[in-house]
């Protein structure tokens, strides 16, 4: 759980920055600041990439651990809800994404 929390604050922290240099676009567009932006939005995608991949990873590895002898309902119950769960960065991490590029968008679309 800690672990995928982790991931969960990196996806955060990548994204603010992200989102930040989108706003930074949309009051003041210029080159320069695109330029920073874009592997910007390339670090946010590898980072929702990487944190969705650990805590699939992180569930499965827990369904793995019951053995057959083991498996009941609640323990599919628990599988799921770790597979649910680690989908939450993506979400997170590709609605900044949309946003941000959305303000990009703006503000250029402003000053042409």
């Amino acid at each position: 759980m800690a672990i995928g929390l982790s991931f969960l604050g990196f996806v955060v922290a990548v994204s603010l920055l992200t989102l930040t240099a989108a706003i930074s676009i949309a009051v003041r567009p210029r080159e320069r600041t695109l330029a920073f932006f874009r592997p910007l939005s390339t670090c946010t995608v590898m980072a929702i990439v990487s944190s969705t991949a650990a805590g699939l990873g992180l569930a499965l590895a827990r369904g793995a651990e019951a053995s057959a002898a083991q498996w009941s309902p609640k323990m599919t119950e628990r599988l799921l809800a770790g597979l649910a769960e680690s989908m939450v960065p993506a979400v997170l991490g590709f609605a900044v994404l949309a946003v941000s590029w959305l303000l990009v968008a703006f503000g250029f679309r402003r000053q042409a």
